[in-house]
């Protein structure tokens, strides 16, 4: 893929976007932390600051901070939308090439990684994506086969099944990947029955097992499981998480689990590595 590709309409309806456009990463552009901006992107980048305005920004940070002028341009940052300030200039006289220079702390590029601008309203977002993560969403989006959210409701045997002294194999008529509880028992107890979110509120004692009653979480949604080449099913995809941790996570409005799903993943880094996520590809499925 490149930027010249079709922004099309799984993406469109996936970043909630008017247009957008992406790129691959370099070597080069990863290791200096900017990116040039061409073809699409620069179309909608130009457009939207306006290129008369742009046009005065040209040479490096010395030569603007001598002209008054300041190069930092904000962006909105998907998914939490929250705003990041990268300079946008001209490095070169001829005005050839426009580029953008990120602060790691705010967006850190990585390479063979995309990363793109879309616009939604009247704002302007950048984000950053794996390969495999826009093939996926392009080719089939990221909506479930009923049209619902890529969550799916923890079956109700298999947490109980969880919470048992010996838990065995289940069955399930509904339609879910398999999940083995013996996994997720092993996660709960590797927490030592304490929620991961919450340990500070009260909880109950299971009768089966004498511990405080937790739930498992797979982090990285079961749902996806066909878009990855690697089990989602082991025990460091698995959160435990008291029942109120749970249903929050599942029920409530995006911007009330960011910093619970950001502690989590936190933890996770060498998962998302393994499993070849990003940590906004995976916020990404609890939007919905």
């Amino acid at each position: 893929m490149a930027g010249t590709e079709i922004f099309d309409a799984n993406l469109k309806k996936y970043f909630n976007a008017s247009r957008g456009a992406f790129s691959e990463v370099t070597w080069t552009e990863a290791k200096d932390g900017q990116v040039t901006v061409s073809s699409d992107e620069k179309t909608i980048v130009v457009e939207h600051f306006g290129a008369d305005d742009l046009a005065k920004y040209v040479g490096n940070d010395t030569v603007l901070a001598m002209a008054g002028l300041d190069a930092r341009r904000e962006f909105r940052l998907f998914p939490t939308g929250r705003i990041v300030q990268p300079k946008l200039k001209y490095p070169k006289p001829n005005n050839s090439e426009l580029r953008l220079y990120f602060n790691d702390e705010e967006f850190k590029v990585k390479e063979g990684h995309f990363w793109g601008v879309f616009e939604r309203g009247d704002d302007i977002w950048l984000f950053q994506a794996t390969d495999v993560f826009m093939d996926r969403i392009r080719k089939h989006g990221l909506a479930s086969e009923d049209g619902g959210s890529i969550l799916e409701p923890e079956v109700d045997d298999y947490q109980s099944e969880i919470n048992q002294k010996a838990p065995s194999q289940i069955t399930s008529t509904q339609k879910a990947w398999s999940r083995d509880p013996k996994v997720a028992a092993e996660a709960l107890k590797n927490a030592s029955f304490e929620c991961e979110l919450y340990p500070e509120l009260p909880t109950f004692t299971s009768r089966s097992t004498g511990y405080p009653f937790m739930e498992a979480h797979h982090l990285i949604p079961m749902k996806a499981q066909a878009d990855f080449d690697v089990s989602l099913d082991v025990v460091d995809n698995i959160c435990c998480l008291s029942p109120f941790a749970h249903r929050k996570l599942h029920m409530a409005e995006f911007d009330d689990i960011i910093d619970d799903l950001e502690r989590l993943i936190a933890k996770r880094a060498a998962l998302l590595d393994y499993v070849n996520i990003t940590k906004d590809e995976l916020l990404g499925y609890y939007m919905g």
